[in-house]
């Protein structure tokens, strides 16, 4: 019954709609996007998706899904400066319930912001 996902694709389409803008994105980043939930969720609005995820298990069962352009196994805060570094622009970044396992999400809202195209959107979950 995990949602998610399906969760966060509902709310940025909310926020597409609420924007009159459409519900489509260039390329996604998915951070923790351990075995491909929210691969599955965005695929059909999405023309490349980018996954990253710290468990090799994890990236090797969203590597079956076929759902990504590319997967890389790593930490949040280092693949994103490899992003910046590049100059990568992603126009929605996701993370669907990776944060629980982050003491301090302000380097990585930093992060996020400066891999994020002009208009992008950052959809994530957390926990109380």
């Amino acid at each position: 019954a995990y949602t998610a996902p399906d969760l966060l694709a509902e709310a940025v389409a909310e926020a597409c709609r609420s924007k009159k803008r459409p519900i489509h994105f260039a390329a996604m980043l998915d951070l923790g996007c351990g075995t491909g939930l929210s691969g599955a969720a965005f695929r059909p609005v999405c023309d490349w998706i980018e996954g990253v995820d710290l468990s090799p298990g994890m990236i090797a069962q969203a590597r079956r899904k076929k759902l990504y352009d590319k997967l890389d196994t790593g930490d949040l805060t280092e693949s994103l400066d490899r992003h910046i570094r590049a100059d990568a622009r992603f126009n929605l970044v996701v993370a669907a319930d990776v944060f629980v396992y982050c003491a301090d999400l302000t380097l990585i809202a930093a992060l996020v912001h400066d891999v994020l195209a002009a208009e992008g959107l950052f959809a994530f979950t957390v926990e109380t």
